[in-house]
């Protein structure tokens, strides 16, 4: 089965993750300029992963406990999760059912309501970070860029467009590298508060970089033939239209306040990463105008962003019902080609955070929204194959 995201850890990596430990981050300095993060005098602060990024912002700007944190209800659970570690309340938020990122009218009416925002820009696709910034009227903005690394909003590399922002460097990520998070301020106040967190937490040790290095290395192993097959049929059997690779609700907790650093063995392979994800992005570019071309009635994928530029990371694609939607997984399973929805759970997980079931568009395109291969990993084969199941899907 073709892999739906593709994990790459090899030896040389591995050799660069072990290299790093004699270098200090705070040395790194250069490396911002290939993120392209234009931010004048921004301080950036590299985190063990972008859930302790988030967590560090939200200390940093010394909202109230309790304070009414809004998050979007269609996305990845960790970032309530989160908000409520940071001792406040995430107030959920609908989606678009066009780009699957904010819905500005749900936004309107409850902007009165939120202390702070978290401004996802999902699968990488750039908000409309004007129109959000007029309804927010000055309050607190922190973009997750998590999936947003080379994609703009007019003009303007996401991640500098609000005062306070955070990239995830982890697995399933545009830049992967098996961890790392960064966090990017332009506000004194709050880069002063999260250097006070951060004081006196432990670089990684050899044997720690050794053991992360090669848990990153097997578990790239697991996404290469014939592994990836065998454990994707294990995994689907047991749990529905999830597959390995997916990016999991029931996310672990946040690090202790000590290890909320970056490992150095992950910021060793950074760079090599950033070098080549230009090319990478185009070339997916060039694949989705193919898919546009031969997708389905039905299928719908969000339009390139009248506003900005998107990075063409992760591939979304809605249908009409979940049951068309679990129908389209399962044909292409059957094909070989790895499919799955990302969040289907994310109402029930967030009802454990008092959600009120008043997000009806995200709940839907919880149940609607599948992904499937779209990265540089992908043969010409291999893409000819996902062209031809998508022109061969059958419709109820």
């Amino acid at each position: 089965m073709i892999p739906r995201l593709q994990i790459r850890y090899g030896w040389r990596d591995a050799w660069l993750a072990l290299r790093s430990l004699g270098i200090r981050l705070s040395q790194q300095d250069r490396l911002w300029a290939s993120l392209r993060l234009d931010c004048g005098k921004a301080r950036f602060f590299p985190t063990r992963r972008g859930r302790e990024a988030l967590y560090l912002i939200l200390k940093g700007l010394a909202l109230p406990r309790g304070a009414r944190v809004g998050v979007p209800l269609f996305a990845c659970s960790t970032i309530a999760k989160t908000v409520v570690a940071a001792g406040m309340m995430p107030i959920f938020l609908d989606a678009d059912p066009r780009t699957f990122g904010l819905n500005l009218d749900d936004l309107k009416r409850k902007a009165g309501n939120l202390d702070c925002l978290v401004l996802v820009h999902m699968f990488g696709y750039p908000a409309d970070f004007h129109s959000v910034k007029q309804l927010m009227q000055g309050k607190p903005i922190v973009e997750d860029c998590a999936h947003a690394v080379g994609s703009s909003f007019r003009g303007h590399a996401l991640g500098t467009i609000a005062a306070t922002s955070f990239f995830s460097f982890g697995f399933f990520k545009p830049v992967a590298v098996g961890g790392g998070g960064l966090v990017v301020t332009q506000s004194e106040s709050v880069a002063a508060r999260i250097e006070e967190l951060l004081l006196g937490a432990p670089e990684e040790t050899p044997c720690q970089a050794i053991l992360h290095s090669t848990r990153c290395f097997l578990y790239a192993l697991a996404f290469r033939q014939p592994a990836y097959s065998i454990l994707a049929y294990l995994r689907a059997r047991d749990q529905g239209d999830t597959s390995i690779g997916i990016e999991n609700d029931t996310a672990g907790e946040i690090a202790a306040p000590r290890l909320m650093a970056m490992r150095r063995s992950d910021w060793g392979v950074l760079p090599s990463r950033l070098s080549s994800f230009d090319a990478e992005s185009e070339r997916n570019e060039e694949f989705w105008a193919q898919l546009r071309n031969v997708r389905q009635f039905g299928l719908k994928i969000p339009p390139e962003p009248p506003f900005g530029q998107w990075n063409h990371f992760m591939l979304p694609v809605r249908e009409r019902t979940e049951a068309d939607c679990l129908g389209a997984i399962a044909q292409l399973r059957g094909r070989g080609i790895g499919a799955a929805r990302l969040y289907p759970n994310c109402a029930q997980y967030a009802r454990a955070a008092r959600y009120s079931g008043d997000c009806p568009v995200a709940e839907r395109l919880a149940r609607t929204v599948f992904t499937m291969p779209s990265h540089v990993g992908l043969s010409e084969g291999a893409r000819d194959q996902i062209l031809r199941a998508i022109q061969q899907l059958r419709t109820p």
